[in-house]
Formats: C-alpha cells, sequence, structure tokens
C-alpha cells in the first residue's frame, strides 16, 4: 500500500491512495494511516540537535563525552556535527555482524544498544569521510536527552510534533495499541509479512510513526521558521565539507 501528498507552500494540491494497509482483512490505505516512516526519522533527530543548540544547552562542536561519558574516547575526537553528518567513523549497529536475526527480535535500552557498537575502533578519522551510521543517530538521541533532561519520544513530541500540529506522528512501539497503524511487508519475496523487529533498536535513528499530511505540517511548520530559525535551518540543510576540502552531499539529517 502506499499514500502520497502533494503540496504548494503547504497547502495539499494532491492526496492519494493506492493497495492495502492489511493485505489479511482486505483493508485499503487511507490517508490517516500512519506508516513507519524509517530514516525520515533522522530529520526529526537533527533538528531537535538544532533546537538544543539555539538554547545554548550544546554546541553541535561539543564532542560526544560532554553527554555521553560512558562512550569510550577513540583516537580522534568525535563531535555531535560528526554524528549528524555521517562522518564519525563510528561503526553502524545495523551491519550484518552486529544486527543479526536474534538482534532485531530483542528490546534493547537505548544505553544497553550503545554496546554493540561502542568498543569498534574508528573506521576512519572522523570529517574525512561520509559513511552512513545508524549507531551517529542512535547518539544524538541519548544526546537530545541528556541535554535536555527528557526523554526522546517526549522531546521531540513537544518541541517538533506539538508546535507543528502532529497529531498523527509519534514514536513507534511494538507493545502499544496504535490507533491506524498500518501493517509491514517485505516486496521482496512476495510480498510477506515483514520480519519482526523490536522497535527500542530504531530509536532517534528511525523509529518514528507519521502520515503524509502530518509530514506536509512538518514541513510547512519547518519552513515557516516555527520550529527553528532561518539562519538555523540554513546551517542544517549546508552539505558538510570534509576534511580533503570535498563537499559532501549530506547536510545535518
Amino acid at each position: 500500500g502506499c499514500a502520497a501528498l502533494v503540496s504548494v507552500k503547504g497547502n495539499t494540491e494532491y492526496a492519494y491512495c493506492t493497495g492495502m494497509a492489511n493485505i489479511e482483512l482486505e483493508v485499503p490505505v487511507k490517508i490517516e494511516h500512519k506508516f513507519r516512516i524509517g530514516s525520515i526519522t533522522k530529520q526529526f533527530t537533527a533538528i531537535g540537535i538544532m533546537i538544543l543548540e539555539e538554547r545554548g544547552e550544546l554546541d553541535v562542536n561539543d564532542s560526544i563525552q560532554k553527554y555521553i561519558p560512558t562512550f569510550p574516547v577513540k583516537k580522534y575526537t568525535v563531535t555531535i556535527e560528526h554524528l549528524l553528518t555521517h562522518t564519525s567513523g563510528i561503526k553502524s549497529y545495523t551491519t550484518p555482524e552486529i544486527m543479526n536475526e536474534d538482534f532485531m527480535r530483542l528490546y534493547h535500552h537505548p544505553d544497553s544498544l550503545v554496546n554493540s557498537f561502542s568498543e569498534f575502533p574508528l573506521e576512519f578519522e572522523p570529517g574525512s569521510e561520509f559513511s552512513y551510521s545508524n549507531s551517529g543517530y542512535h547518539l544524538l538521541g541519548l544526546i537530545i536527552e541528556a541535554a535536555s533532561g527528557v526523554n526522546y519520544s517526549s522531546f521531540i513530541k513537544k518541541e517538533i510534533f506539538d508546535k507543528a500540529g502532529m497529531k498523527d506522528s509519534r514514536t513507534d512501539s511494538n507493545k502499544e495499541i496504535i490507533k491506524n497503524r498500518i501493517s509491514g511487508y517485505d516486496p521482496f519475496f512476495g510480498p510477506v509479512n515483514a520480519q519482526y523487529i523490536d522497535m527500542s533498536i530504531p530509536y532517534s535513528a528511525g523509529n518514528i510513526l507519521s502520515t503524509v499530511s502530518d509530514l506536509n505540517l512538518w514541513y510547512k511548520a519547518l519552513f515557516n521558521y516555527e520550529i527553528v530559525k532561518k539562519e538555523t535551518l540554513t546551517k542544517a540543510h549546508t552539505p558538510y565539507q570534509l576534511s580533503s576540502g570535498e563537499m559532501s552531499s549530506y547536510a545535518y539529517g
């Protein structure tokens, strides 16, 4: 199933749904259905960091140990900006050698999940290369919690969802009954029901649920500078310059 929405300056011009939200029960997709948005979550995490920087509660040039003192010190300093731009060199916990089937099915507290990747050496000097790392965005969630004093879900709800009027967005949970959450499928083998993954694992790297209508509200609020200032958003959208002088194709989330 699929839901699509096109807007111009925040005003919906076109909305369309097709396919099934639940194949077994023959329930068609509706515009109000909540999808897992995966790594689009990283946009919210990155702006959460920028909100805290605007308030003076952190600086993207701070080392990560300032907020996560238990994270092992590496050969080189790793900063918050390195995490935001996937240039930290920290090994992603979603690599096959870490995330096997058993790992995916078990609950992991955000602090304990760090142990799965924290002892690996850096894969390169921070700032020198781009390498997509879910570990980096997991650490950013912990930094948001340390700097703000509240848990990640509560922070994102209060500082982003509520301000943008996003009433149908939230972090996912395997245990809770969530109205209008749709089923997941793997299209490559059927389709078949998607493999179970405990939603503690994606955390601040990918566990948000949302609707196309809510995502439209997000972009409208963001580009009306209701969430962060214009200069802050410009900073978040500026591609990162690697230490070689080459420009990355990625900015902050």
